[in-house]
């Protein structure tokens, strides 16, 4: 039996998500105090905010450019268990099986 999917388009939301290599979603993060973990932006595929590992001072995860946008590497989204897909306001389509990458700001990122 085939898993139901669902489909949503939030195009009509204010947000507009950055997606990279033309199939990720990119959630904007902000990092802790102690540089352990990052905490995302409110999740689309759940509407909940997730926080993840970033490694601490030591074993901070390195910032990796793809397309332009700062990220801390990709993630699995485990949020939801069915499939979900999203159309973007950009008419882009990204899903929760794809996972997503955690997108930073250079300028909330501390230096060493």
């Amino acid at each position: 039996m085939e898993k139901l999917q669902a489909v949503y388009d939030i195009a009509l939301s204010s947000k507009n998500y950055r997606v990279v290599e033309d199939r990720y979603l990119v959630l904007d993060c902000k990092l802790s105090r102690d540089w352990v973990t990052v905490k995302t932006e409110k999740c689309p595929f759940c509407g909940r905010r997730h926080t993840h590992g970033a490694g601490g001072r030591e074993d901070l995860t390195p910032i990796r450019r793809i397309e332009g946008v700062s990220t801390i590497g990709h993630r699995v989204a485990h949020c939801v268990e069915q499939p979900v897909e999203l159309i973007l306001p950009s008419g882009k389509r990204v899903t929760n099986d794809d996972g997503y990458f955690l997108g930073v700001h250079e300028w909330d990122w501390p230096t060493h």
